[in-house]
């Protein structure tokens, strides 16, 4: 099986993590720094 033809059924997975990254990583980093500056302030 190609690059070409996993490409072909991967994009809903690929569409999937990048909808996951969008919603949770500006979570996550909001988070993050929430903590640090509890621990540093």
């Amino acid at each position: 099986m190609s690059a070409q033809d996993q490409w072909h059924e991967a994009p809903w997975f690929v569409i999937l993590i990048i909808l996951i990254t969008a919603f949770v990583g500006p979570g996550l980093v909001y988070a993050g720094w929430r903590a640090l500056s509890n621990f540093l302030f």
